[in-house]
């Protein structure tokens, strides 16, 4: 973890060069978002192919739990853009906070997240480590997971 945290850390500014020379500002990458009015459920899907594969499980959802809100994370603009085209009331689309702690802390105290999901491999040791500690579930559809 020690490993990661560093490499993760020489990286960052790379990411966030990258946020800002396409979006013309890093606020999404370091956590910010509009204050949440409801109760929200965090989705993260990577890429245009999750977000695909999950329009009817979170139209379910929703219909299912109409008093919460999906904050659906991507890592690519695209994917943002593609859930955006969905103009479902519901369904907030932002860019996924780079795997910071800090960053993912004050993603969090921004929103009101009760739940999270995660879409196909989308284990993010930060952000698994953030939500354990403020007692978020989170749960996994579609993971691949081997023995080893």
């Amino acid at each position: 973890m020690l490993l990661y945290r560093v490499l993760l850390s020489l990286v960052a500014p790379l990411l966030l060069y990258r946020f800002w020379r396409r979006n013309g500002d890093t606020r999404y990458a370091l956590g910010a978002l509009p204050k949440a009015e409801h109760e929200q459920i965090w989705v993260h899907a990577a890429s245009n192919g999750e977000v695909a594969s999950l329009k009817t499980v979170l139209f379910a959802l929703l219909k299912n739990a109409p008093q919460h809100q999906v904050l659906l994370t991507t890592n690519t603009f695209e994917a943002r853009d593609l859930v955006a085209q969905w103009e479902h009331p519901k369904i907030v689309p932002c860019l996924a906070p780079l795997d910071l702690r800090w960053a993912l802390r004050n993603f969090l105290n921004q929103a009101k997240i009760s739940k999270a999901i995660a879409s196909e491999n989308e284990f993010w040791p930060n952000k698994l480590l953030v939500l354990g500690r403020k007692r978020i579930p989170i749960v996994s559809l579609g993971a691949r997971v081997s023995e080893t």
